[in-house]
């Protein structure tokens, strides 16, 4: 039995050898053809950077002449539209890091009219090692600049925005990170660190440290 199985492979084998002396270009073209397709079919996960945000919340707090008698000032300026605060997740959902020598140019976040924020903080982020922190020295032309050390996948912050306008007011989110040449934006994800329940849940948006 042993030696009917050698004699078959070494057939084999004689046969794959004459084969290949035969058609060498032949088994080479093949070889790249079934490299191809296996590609194609299977191909390698692609690893990334990928700054993303969200608007994870907004609510209206003052509305002018609502009540005659009533009046709104901020540091002393008298409020004459809407005001309202949003809450903004800035995140990289990317499996590469993000460190500061990646990011070309700064993250901005700002209204589409250059109306006013009057404030804006950050309320939550996913490790103090990251050492993220706001620039709001253009605040009065509705922009903020964010800056960090490092983001990791799934490092991030929530930024609170208090701003001049109401809930439909547009925000551009900008910034040129190495091989990202823009921000992403979606409607909702599964947040990956804690918020110590300062933003309410909802069905759009699962936050697991809080259930």
């Amino acid at each position: 039995m042993i030696k009917k199985i050698n004699y078959f492979f070494s057939k084999v084998n004689f046969q794959l050898r004459n084969i290949w002396n035969n058609h060498p270009i032949a088994i080479w073209t093949l070889t790249i053809l079934i490299t191809i397709l296996i590609t194609i079919y299977f191909p390698p996960d692609e690893k990334k950077r990928d700054l993303t945000h969200t608007i994870r919340e907004r609510i209206k707090i003052f509305k002018p002449n609502q009540f005659s008698s009533l009046k709104l000032y901020y540091d002393s300026i008298l409020i004459k539209s809407d005001l309202t605060y949003l809450n903004m997740l800035i995140w990289n959902i990317g499996d590469l890091t993000i460190d500061s020598q990646d990011v070309y140019s700064p993250l901005t976040i700002q209204t589409v009219d250059r109306s006013k924020i009057f404030e804006a903080k950050i309320i939550d982020k996913s490790r103090d090692v990251i050492n993220v922190h706001i620039d709001t020295s253009l605040i009065s032309i509705g922009k903020i600049r964010l800056y960090w050390k490092t983001l990791e996948k799934n490092d991030g912050c929530i930024i609170q925005i208090l701003y001049e306008g109401d809930e439909k007011k547009q925000f551009v989110v900008n910034a040129e990170i190495r091989e990202q040449r823009q921000v992403n934006e979606i409607d909702s994800v599964a947040i990956p660190w804690g918020l110590n329940n300062q933003i309410t849940k909802s069905d759009s948006v699962k936050i697991p440290w809080t259930e």
